[in-house]
């Protein structure tokens, strides 16, 4: 059976992401409308209905704490979809919330769940959740999922080793989130004439102790100890403690900076600007894995990565040798290794960085493998 692409209709439901966020509206949403697909978004931002790029935008309304955005937002997802949406229609789920009102939806809707995460690992290093719960919550969470996968069309995974993990009980793909290509075109900053990027350190995401925050310090100051040129730069949303530290540091503007919440093109000029890409994770949660978003888009502004030395990370490193590995209790000689670094090293370690994702991890092929996947579902529950 045959299906003509602009027959499909499908339906990505968010309750945790704005409705312009990069991974699915821009990448996802807006991908698929322009294959030819019938898509819409639902949201709860409050903001109002709106069609952007071909995508139909309906609001539910905004839901403000984390704890209503759990108990509310399934309730008037359900009621929205159940009424509104036709059993034809592909219904694509990406938060973890949405488990229950996706079950339910099940045995009439063709459902699939987007897991951008390995949740209950990540449970395991969520801040506001006390430590000696994180534990239970964490196993009643994995019971509650693998019981709810099983009931869905299919599972979307990031990670290979989580498709691996989850397939041993459902319909499970890896649709990686890796960027496109044609929005890092941009040639690094051509007045960098004293080679300054070569001193510039850059860590753009969620900026918490368990994403290597204590580490990106440690560097920096081992670094600085070495030669007082190198900068330490940071971007994202930052945890309370991890703030409460910026503040207090002497640094602060001078050769510590925090840029905040950056939108893509002031994200993409940071990068320009900067030449060693930081992910100095702890070994908890899911920070094992090494398909991190971020990887690639240092890779692609052509910087070389310090990437930990544990897990997944270890196998990227030796097949790809994107930089310098890192272990926890010796980042005195990291930061040795790294000023030693030639910049001649350094400018072909960067250059090859960037080839190596153009050829191999593009954001282009898995949009079909999406599209596909959708397909392929339609043609089995027709």
């Amino acid at each position: 059976m045959s299906l003509k692409l602009s027959m499909l209709k499908v339906v990505h439901v968010t309750s945790a992401h704005n409705r312009d966020d990069i991974r699915v509206f821009d990448k996802q949403c807006k991908g698929l409308s322009l294959a030819g697909l019938n898509v819409t978004l639902v949201v709860f931002d409050g903001l109002g209905d709106a069609v952007a790029d071909g995508v139909t935008i309906v609001d539910l309304g905004l839901v403000r704490s984390r704890l209503m955005r759990f108990l509310i937002c399934p309730l008037k997802a359900y009621r929205y979809l159940s009424k509104n949406i036709d059993d034809k229609t592909i219904i694509q789920f990406h938060d973890p919330e949405m488990l229950l009102c996706g079950r339910l939806l099940s045995s009439n809707h063709a459902v699939v769940f987007d897991s951008h995460e390995h949740t209950s690992l990540q449970i395991l290093a969520r801040d506001w959740l006390p430590k000696f719960i994180r534990p239970l919550v964490s196993k009643v969470y994995s019971i509650f999922e693998r019981y709810t996968f099983k009931k869905l069309m299919l599972v979307i995974t990031p990670q290979e080793s989580m498709t691996q993990e989850f397939s041993s009980y459902c319909r499970t793909i890896t649709i990686s989130n890796y960027p496109r290509i044609s929005d890092y075109g941009y040639q690094p900053d051509e007045s960098d004439e004293d080679n300054s990027r070569r001193y510039k350190l850059v860590y753009a995401g969620s900026i918490t102790k368990a994403r290597g925050f204590d580490n990106m310090i440690s560097l920096i100051n081992q670094l600085r100890n070495i030669n007082p040129k190198y900068q330490l730069h940071l971007a994202g949303p930052i945890s309370e403690d991890c703030y409460n530290h910026l503040k207090s540091n002497h640094g602060l503007g001078s050769w510590l900076f925090y840029h905040g919440m950056l939108d893509q093109i002031n994200l993409r000029k940071l990068y320009s600007r900067s030449g060693i890409g930081l992910i100095m994770f702890e070994p908890i949660g899911q920070y094992y894995m090494a398909n991190s978003l971020k990887v690639f888009e240092y890779m692609l502004s052509r910087h070389v990565l310090v990437v930990p030395d544990f897990g997944e990370w270890v196998e990227f490193n030796e097949k790809h040798r994107v930089g310098f590995p890192f272990k926890d209790n010796d980042i005195f000689n990291l930061a040795k290794s790294i000023d030693r670094a030639s910049l001649e090293k350094l400018t072909e370690l960067g250059n090859k960085n960037r080839a190596t994702v153009c050829d191999c991890f593009s954001w282009d092929k898995e949009i079909e493998r999406l599209i596909n996947a959708y397909i392929n579902i339609l043609e089995v529950s027709v």
